[in-house]
């Protein structure tokens, strides 16, 4: 019997291997659903929205943060969690139907003092004044949008006293690089053009 058990243990194993290894992510352990993307190309083409913004504030609100259509037996009370919304100023579109100037919002799960985490870098801290380029997933309805990975979703403009563009990344666990041409090339890709 335990050895019945076993191979059907290594079994299980091998075929999660080989459905994540199809879906071309990697699920990273530790609670919740937290998926690492392969390359900046997987995380764009998934990417609802790609933009450059200024952070303007953040505060912190309880969100229903399961997505409709809520099913009819549910007591949405219970689906409230405590979210920071981050309010932004778009400065540039690459990807998705924002427009420079606008104003828009992300949030995060857990609040400012109170921080849930899935992993360490899950919880990303804004600082108003913030130059960033942010990799997000709206939902096209009257909701925040949400950030894909939070340690590869988020990187750093620095602007060099030439007046040159340099991209960072925010969290230390991610080794993409990105970089203007990546972005200027992915925008060329989703309008036809860079704008």
């Amino acid at each position: 019997m335990k050895q019945v058990i076993k191979a059907a243990t290594l079994l299980m194993s091998l075929y999660m291997l080989i459905i994540l290894t199809a879906c071309g992510r990697i699920w990273v352990a530790g609670g919740g659903d937290v998926w690492e993307f392969l390359d900046v190309a997987e995380l764009a083409s998934v990417s609802t929205d790609i933009v450059r913004v200024e952070v303007l504030d953040s505060r912190e609100e309880w969100i229903i943060t399961l997505l409709p259509p809520f099913p009819p037996d549910i007591n949405l009370s219970d689906e409230y969690e405590l979210c920071t919304v981050h309010r932004l100023r778009v400065i540039e579109v690459f990807k998705g139907s924002e427009e420079s100037g606008a104003i828009m919002e992300v949030m995060q799960l857990g609040g400012l003092s109170n921080r849930r985490s899935f992993m360490s870098d899950s919880f990303v801290d804004f600082a108003i004044g913030d130059d960033l380029i942010l990799f997000m997933e709206s939902f096209g309805y009257e909701r925040p949008a949400v950030l894909l990975t939070p340690h590869q979703s988020v990187y750093r403009v620095i602007t060099s006293v030439d007046g040159s563009l340099n991209i960072e990344n925010f969290c230390e666990s991610n080794d993409f690089i990105l970089t203007m041409e990546e972005l200027k090339r992915i925008a060329d890709e989703y309008f036809g053009r860079y704008p």
